[in-house]
């Protein structure tokens, strides 16, 4: 049997009357105590045991038997501190007084110069005597007072200015009677202080700075690092905010981002940044080649170049339309200029020769006489022969003709008349070398006609009228209504081709009505083409403006199809564009897609930093953007960081990226090292639980892991079966075989004799101690489960968290309620009442209407609750203020108050430790209360507060807390970069920072992992 125990263990369960086997009979007693926090099952520590009632002539005090006449912590009653320097006698306190001085009253005077116990206590001197040597003796001068037995001038004395007791703070100096602090400063709870730079007393008494501001003239400001600016109570860089760009308050619009102070519109590739609009230079009018370079109104873009904007069938030269198939100065193309005497035909240069003459290789000659071009180029005539009409011939003599080497009178030869071979036809006479027909007629075709008649020779041979013409007086005339154009009869009021006269030809689409070219209704003349300028896309709304960019022309206007807008000139769906995703502009990060109009990583990614990465595996972004892992991330969570902390009564453990670590007290084994070694800070290991863990919970000294599988896994103090491996063995390190709940765990609390788990279905389980109905099952008796039962407490609601103390136990259920069982001391449980209830009671909590539950928290005899509106309540035991409410006054149930967290302030995490409370606020900042012994509410000193300070603990410039854990007399808090700080008792290296010295506050430091 362990001889650590008493037996008054066995006399404890004789009078319950339970008949127990020799094996457990001879299981241990109840533990030995330092404290009351060591004893479990509502037992109290008395003198080093845990007992069930206090000896003779003692009291309880929470879980501490004290003898109320002598203890100076509770001289007379419970928590009736004596203060420093005094001590408890007989149940009131006395200061111990020093040589030289005696105890009069309960204060400590000197009777040789006490003018009140001159001489003896109670001996008082007459008016304006003085106590000498313990004897009242003559009076003072005329500038001085009697002042408890010495004489003083009470115009310059520190001590008793302008009258006896009433004494200047420190700083101040006393003149003319009066305290006066130097000049520039001013009285503050009892110091001389600067309001212009006093950061507890910025620019008047009392007006507290913030943490991390400074007071500059007697105003509270941020303190921002060099290059951040104050803007609304933050520190930004105005350099690159989007919401302070350049100076505070000036946002930059949506689709900007601030570069240098400057709100940058960001454009899409091939698109630039015109006056706030994204364009493409290289396509639009307005921006043609350059922001601001507008085309004329003739003009288009074309390659960041204005171009005029020709008919078809002419070319752009210099800015001019014009015909390079004739025109002299851009023939065949721009520029090409035809030499002096050619002209442009078809788009080639050619001479252009006097009538009569013909150009042969660049010369214009006479082929009718030219020896060398006689009648064609190059037909040269024989040396001999000369070139006469076109034909080398040989010389006859004057006056006849050589026509075939025969000599002819060419002027009367009928055929050879006025030339070799031209015959006159029938009819005709040659008369002066030309054939004749008899007058009134001409000689057209080989025959003699009448050109003022003939259709074929109108007016003259070969003039055939044409056209639909006639001859009338050997004029070829058109019908009446008619006009001749380019050799055709036409109505030049309806023919499209000379509309209104010869050669005015109308454009493509157009009529022509009473001698005007004109489009249809609707319609417009664009470029010589009849186009509906609401419709057309090559003149959309007026002539020349090109609809571009993917737009069509709808009502004259170019516009996107539908589901598309314009960013930059060209048409997007800006529901899957990724350079313009939800609007213009808006560019998505490396590696997103744009899916309705958002930008999103593919699935498993996160934008961090404007690029798509796996939170899991990703160093730089572990399980959150910007959160760097300096090992391993793996799952999401870095194997540096920590994640999750959990304080028992003396030690910590915490989950340290996958793994877990714990250090302070080891008397059981509950840090799971296989060891009794206390440790002073996290062991380079890892407790070995066989794989990788989820959440950890710590108790009184039991710790226990859920694992990634949903396993449980326990270790450490074990004498009422809590671990759950069916014995009351203690394990110094995780086993092998996980805890039999049947099921997987979500989440698990450990207390101080029994544990609970809430499992896969919502339901919870509870084994270990039962003393007073904890576990919850009417079944059970007062020695409980050594494992989890088959059977699940009946909680009426399905179970979102379970929460477990000293000898009782809450959940929280999903509907927002709450419950609580076990031992109903100082009304814990908040019915009302300090009744015992050994199953959960059909009733919930009353919190108050409206209101329902987000988290609950346990001391060791106080409950306390963050509710739905994030203000907190509390209720039980309050011997050292830790329900907050001011006082320390015990409540049965949930108060109609609300714990003042300070003006505006709001709750979003509480933990409760043995008999302290600690809050984060909306802002990340922490506040405590109640019992301070150690420190451990962190405000740099040991006393107690009965209601949430006006300060916030300092955790540290910029740092916000995630996560807090309460031990005995000690506070843990998990910071936003998943580092650790403890503060408060390190008796046992709790704190982890290596050493056993206590912390008032939290230290500049983390604890290292």
């Amino acid at each position: 049997m362990n001889q650590r125990y008493t037996h008054r263990y066995f006399l404890f369960l004789f009078l319950l009357g339970i008949w127990m086997s020799l094996s457990i009979a001879c299981g241990p007693p109840p533990a030995v105590c330092k404290v009351g926090g060591d004893c479990v099952n509502e037992l109290t520590c008395d003198e080093g045991q845990c007992v069930t009632e206090c000896s003779a002539g003692k009291t309880q005090c929470g879980q501490m038997c004290v003898d109320t006449q002598s203890d100076a912590k509770h001289c007379s009653a419970c928590d009736a501190a004596c203060k420093e320097g005094e001590s408890c006698d007989k149940g009131s306190c006395k200061a111990f007084c020093e040589d030289g001085k005696s105890n009069c009253g309960g204060e400590c005077v000197n009777t040789k110069s006490n003018a009140k116990h001159c001489g003896a206590c109670g001996t008082s001197c007459k008016e304006n005597e003085q106590c000498k040597e313990g004897t009242c003796s003559s009076s003072c001068g005329a500038d001085e007072l009697l002042c408890d037995g010495t004489c003083v001038n009470t115009q310059t004395s520190t001590e008793h200015c302008g009258r006896c007791g009433t004494s200047c703070h420190t700083g101040q100096s006393c003149t003319d009677g009066a305290c006066a602090c130097p000049s520039g400063t001013a009285s503050c709870a009892d110091a001389c202080v600067d309001t212009k730079s006093s950061t507890s007393h910025c620019g008047a008494c009392g007006k507290a700075c913030a943490s991390g501001e400074s007071c500059e003239n007697g105003r509270c400001v941020l303190k921002c690092s060099a290059g951040l600016q104050n803007c609304g109570g933050a520190c930004v860089d105005t350099k690159s905010s989007e919401q302070h760009c350049g100076a505070c308050g000036k946002a930059c619009a949506n689709g900007e981002t601030c570069q240098a102070g400057k709100c940058t519109l960001v454009c899409g590739a091939g698109l630039s940044n015109c006056s706030g609009s994204c364009v493409s230079l290289q396509k639009d009018r307005s921006h043609c080649g350059g922001c601001g370079k507008a085309c004329a109104t003739n003009e288009v873009c074309v390659s960041g170049n204005c171009l005029l904007n020709c008919r078809v069938g002419t070319t752009n030269c210099g800015g001019k339309c014009v015909d390079t198939k004739s025109d002299k100065a851009h023939c065949g193309q721009c520029g090409k200029v035809c030499k002096t005497g050619e002209v442009c035909n078809q788009g080639s240069c050619v001479l252009q020769c006097a009538s009569g003459t013909t150009n042969c290789s660049g010369s214009c000659v006479d082929v009718k006489s030219s020896t060398s071009h006689c009648g064609g180029c190059g037909k040269a005539c024989a040396s001999d022969e000369v070139c006469l009409s076109g034909a080398c011939t040989f010389q006859c003599p004057t006056g006849l003709t050589d026509c075939s080497r025969t000599c002819v009178d060419t002027k009367s030869n009928t055929k050879h008349c006025g030339a070799c071979g031209k015959t006159c036809h029938t009819g005709q006479s040659c008369s002066n070398g030309a054939c004749v027909c008899p007058a009134g007629t001409t000689s057209c075709g080989g025959a003699c006609v009448d050109t003022k008649s003939s259709d074929v020779h109108c007016g003259a041979c070969g003039k055939a009228c044409t056209g639909g013409t006639s001859c009338l007086s050997g004029t070829c005339q058109c019908p009446t209504g008619q006009t001749l154009c380019n050799g055709k009869c036409v109505n030049v009021k309806t023919d499209t081709t000379n509309c209104g006269g010869c050669g005015k030809v109308c454009g493509a689409g157009q009529s022509c009505q009473s001698g005007q070219c004109v489009c249809p209704t609707g319609q417009t003349l664009c470029g010589g083409k009849c186009v509906n300028t609401d419709t057309d896309n090559t003149h959309c709304g007026a002539c020349g403006f090109v609809c571009s960019g993917g737009t069509s022309c709808t009502t004259g206007t170019c516009q996107c199809p539908t589901g598309q807008t314009l960013c930059g000139g060209q048409c997007v769906n800006t529901k899957t564009d990724k350079a313009h995703c939800g609007a213009c502009g808006k560019v998505c990060g490396t590696g997103q897609s744009c899916q309705s109009g958002q930008c999103v990583c593919p699935t498993g990614q996160t934008l961090c930093g404007g690029k798509c990465v796996s939170l899991l595996t990703d160093k730089a972004h572990c399980g959150a953007c910007g959160l760097v892992c300096s090992g391993t991330c793996q799952s999401g969570k870095c194997s540096t960081l920590v994640y999750e902390i959990a304080a028992g009564n003396e030690h910590v453990c915490a989950v340290v990226g996958q793994n877990i670590k714990c250090w302070g007290h080891n008397l059981n084994g509950q840090l799971g090292y296989g060891d009794k070694i206390d440790r002073s800070k996290p062991p380079t290991q890892n407790v070995s639980v066989g794989t990788f863990v989820s959440k950890v919970s710590a108790g009184r000294a039991s710790s226990c892991a859920i694992l990634a599988n949903g396993q449980i896994k326990c270790w450490g103090f074990n004498n009422t079966g809590m671990l759950g491996y069916n014995d009351r063995m203690e394990r110094t390190s995780p086993p092998s075989t996980s805890v039999a709940v049947g099921s997987t765990a979500k989440t698990l609390s450990v207390g101080s004799g029994h544990m609970c788990a809430v499992l896969s279905n919502d339901r919870i389980k509870c084994w270990g101690s039962n003393t007073y109905g904890e576990l919850g099952y009417a079944s059970a008796g007062i020695l409980g489960y050594l494992q989890p039962p088959a059977s699940y407490v009946t909680t009426g609601f399905s179970v979102q968290t379970v929460h477990t103390s000293s000898s009782y136990t809450c959940v929280l259920l999903t509907n927002g309620q709450s419950k609580c069982w076990g031992s109903g001391l100082a009304g814990k449980l908040g019915y009302g009442d300090t009744t015992t209830r050994k199953v959960p009671d059909s009733k919930y909590i009353s919190l108050g209407t409206g209101l329902s539950v987000k988290q609950i928290t346990q001391g060791s005899i106080h409950v306390c609750v963050l509710l739905n509106n994030n203000k907190v309540k509390c209720w039980g035991h309050n011997s050292s203020g830790q329900l907050g409410y001011g006082d320390t006054s015990q409540r049965l149930s949930p108060p109609s108050a609300f714990v003042d967290l300070g003006a505006g302030r709001t709750a979003t995490y509480i933990a409760a430790g043995e008999s302290h409370t600690c809050v984060i606020l909306d802002n990340g900042q922490v506040k405590c209360w109640g019992k301070n012994a150690s420190g451990e509410l962190g405000y740099g000193d040991t006393t107690n507060r009965n209601k949430p300070a006006s300060a916030t603990v300092s955790i540290g410039t910029g740092r916000r807390a995630i996560q807090l854990s309460l031990g005995v007399g000690f506070t843990c808090a998990l910071l936003d970069n998943h580092e650790v700080k403890c503060w408060g008792n390190n008796q046992y290296g709790q704190l982890g920072y290596g050493d056993k010295t206590n912390r008032t506050k939290p230290a500049t430091s983390v604890i290292s992992f």
